[in-house]
């Protein structure tokens, strides 16, 4: 997987899984583009605000973002959803 996210991407923005986080933390330790000693970022896809827990250990294994799924619902549901985020994610934002 990370020889095609070194020949063909900018970034690797695997899905939620178990086991990921482990994945990931190997990626960032190990891949690189030629000529760079920068790691690739890392964007997680696929969290769930249930998920928001977890945050610290995404960053502990090198996530550098993270895309929320963010079900459909009412608006205040929605509110309540985003605004939950935004929290659990402000610590780690600069």
């Amino acid at each position: 997987m990370a020889w095609r996210v070194i020949a063909y991407g900018d970034e690797w923005i695997p899905m939620l899984r178990p086991g990921v986080l482990n994945n990931i933390a190997a990626f960032k330790r190990d891949a690189r583009k030629p000529g760079s000693d920068q790691p690739i970022p890392v964007t997680l896809f696929g969290a769930d605000v249930h998920d928001v827990g977890d945050l610290d250990a995404c960053a502990a294994a090198g996530v550098d973002r993270a895309l929320f799924w963010v079900r459909s619902a009412g608006t205040a549901s929605m509110t309540k959803t985003v605004d939950q985020i935004a929290r659990a994610v402000r610590p780690y934002t600069t």
